[in-house]
């Protein structure tokens, strides 16, 4: 990745990531230097798919994990069952190990394959679109970073999960 970008452009710097697990639940905070919080939305509802999830998520914006994830408590019993995990992150760049042209190469052909899809669909109705949009939102379609930030369509549904809010 070439560029930053930050979880939170008015603080950037490090950042700890907690994941709450409660019955089927998955709870997503991040917290800053100064010890403010931001809720983060994940989809997965097993701990390992979060932790895996909020990860990419991340790197996405310009982060490297600093340390693996710690199991901080877990309880368990008939009516009750939790857990919760840590792990720091910090900014930085990551390196690109793609050979220079094939990575450009590969974003175009990705983005050409969501025109035609576009084109395909683009008078279906929308929860269609939704879920062509879904299915092929993980394309890397290059633009200006992961999630909202990639190209997509002009006039297309956008995907509509935490990762593209």
């Amino acid at each position: 990745m070439d560029e930053f970008y930050p979880v939170d452009s008015d603080r950037p710097g490090p950042v700890e990531v907690w994941l709450t697990k409660t019955n089927i639940e998955v709870a997503c905070r991040v917290i800053f230097e100064d010890e403010t919080d931001k809720t983060i939305d994940v989809e997965s509802l097993s701990m390992r798919g979060a932790q895996r999830e909020i990860t990419a998520w991340l790197i996405g914006r310009g982060y490297q994990p600093a340390g693996r994830w710690q199991l901080e408590w877990q309880h368990q019993d008939e009516d009750d069952a939790g857990q919760e995990y840590s792990r720091a992150f910090r900014p930085g760049k990551q390196e690109v190990t793609a050979k220079p042209g094939l990575r450009a190469a590969n974003q175009a052909l990705a983005a050409r394959l969501v025109d035609a899809l576009a084109r395909e669909f683009a008078k279906d109705p929308v929860a269609d679109q939704q879920k062509v949009a879904n299915w092929v939102k993980h394309l890397p379609t290059d633009g200006e970073g992961a999630g909202p930030l990639r190209y997509w369509p002009e006039g297309f549904t956008r995907p509509d999960s935490a990762d593209w809010r």
